[in-house]
């Protein structure tokens, strides 16, 4: 959106604006006994206010702040006012795109800039974003607010911390730096980064610098009590009928036994992913990288590597996009491919073009043009051009399709139905 240009009310200052919110009655300022005719330029000249309203607007008239203060200090030396316990808005074009709160704050530079200080809310009521910080300034003719000190932004969909952020008002924006947490609400997932941009409207975020990630499972329903280990309370309640320590007499009928306190079950991370850039779609629910990226899953213990990746969040299906490495980190098996996709739910991952799969333990390799692995049972099935070949025994087979398990050597090799596809066996001495 294209902002229009920001010009300041400098017929109505900030001085008078001041004198307004008393309705014409500012406090009297005292005036040396010497003179009643000049100020001394030592002497400094103040106009307090309580409980009043300050607003400034445009050439055009159209209001830029207005906000409600408890108490203002105006210094006529610097042009400048200190408030006190403030609530109020922003305003771009007759619109509020921020209500805020905050202790205390500066008026500057004939309200061009509002300073905000201390346990500062401002809230942007086109989107629900809500930014938590320590120091915000408010630049209206940029329509621009930096917060800095604690920043926390959040919405329904997302929570962004940071040292120091921008918000763009007209754009919805927020440009964040600085050890950079983001944390996904409806999003099993949490990343850290040094820069990411939240576009709100479009739900996207974006980092051009490397981030790492954390995909989450989601905590069970029904918490775990405290002391009660998963494999007695699975399925069941706990059980309060014995004492925990041993007794030399019954329990009274009076007694009753003491329940475990229960404590939310804290999400386990699932996978971890880094990458030199991300690109997060928060309405998909899935987040493009790019750039050595490499993926670490728990459960199956898995390794993806690849310079371009499509990962969703929910589902757990991982794309890649360029040549792709899979790695089973406790069976040593290792798979390449120009492309692929991994299902780490259904823990099956299918890899094509110039596909490759290799037994580290017992070398062993089959080369195929499609190779489909059953991570579980270590199954595979490899179609079109197929290269089976190991090297104790030493053994060397092509045909065109092969089944079997990898891991101990165990692959049968066909040749289909015609005899351009007959299978070959070499027996290398």
């Amino acid at each position: 959106m294209k902002r229009k240009p920001y010009r300041r009310n400098t017929s109505l200052g900030i001085h008078l604006l001041l004198i307004l919110a008393l309705g014409g009655c500012p406090l009297p300022v005292d005036l040396p006994e010497e003179t009643t005719t000049a100020t001394p330029t030592s002497y400094e000249q103040r106009l307090i206010l309580n409980n009043a309203t300050l607003e400034n607007a445009d050439e055009a008239g159209n209001v830029v702040w207005k906000i409600q203060v408890k108490r203002a200090v105006y210094q006529d030396e610097t042009k400048n006012a200190v408030i006190e316990t403030v609530t109020g808005n922003f305003l771009q074009d007759g619109e509020v795109v921020l209500k805020l709160s905050a202790d205390g704050g500066e008026i500057t530079n004939e309200g061009q800039q509002i300073v905000l200080r201390d346990n500062i809310v401002a809230t942007d009521p086109r989107n629900g974003v809500v930014l938590r910080c320590n120091l915000l300034y408010w630049f209206p003719e940029e329509g621009r607010v930096q917060v800095e000190e604690a920043v926390d932004g959040s919405n329904a969909e997302l929570r962004v911390e940071a040292k120091t952020a921008q918000y763009w008002t007209a754009d919805q924006r927020i440009e964040a730096k600085e050890e950079v947490v983001i944390t996904g609400i409806k999003t099993p997932m949490q990343a850290r980064s040094e820069e990411v941009v939240w576009e709100i409207p479009a739900q996207k975020v974006r980092s051009k610098t490397k981030i790492a990630i954390d995909r989450y499972d989601p905590p069970p329903a029904t918490p775990v009590a405290e002391g009660v280990t998963p494999e007695n309370s699975e399925n069941s309640e706990p059980s309060t009928s014995e004492p925990s320590e041993p007794s030399t007499s019954e329990p009274s009928a009076s007694e009753t036994p003491e329940t475990p306190a229960t404590k939310p079950v804290p999400p386990v991370v699932s996978d971890r992913i880094i990458a030199d850039q991300a690109e997060f779609n928060l309405e998909q629910q899935i987040v493009r990288l790019t750039g050595n990226v490499e993926s670490r899953s728990m459960e199956p213990p898995m390794q993806i590597a690849s310079n371009a990746i499509v990962w969703n969040l929910v589902t757990r299906i991982v794309r890649a996009e360029k040549p792709v490495t899979v790695i089973d980190r406790e069976a040593q098996i290792t798979m390449t491919a120009n492309q692929g996709i991994a299902d780490l739910e259904a823990e099956v991952v299918r890899v094509s073009g110039g596909a490759r799969g290799i037994n580290a333990r017992r070398p062993a390799d089959l080369y195929a043009n499609q190779i489909v692995w059953q991570i579980r049972p270590q199954q595979v099935e490899a179609m079109g051009d197929v290269i089976y070949q190991q090297t104790d025994p030493p053994l060397h087979l092509t045909g065109s399709r092969a089944v079997g398990t990898l891991h101990n050597q165990r692959i049968v090799v066909s040749g289909g139905g015609s005899s351009a596809s007959r299978v070959t066996t070499i027996i290398v001495p």
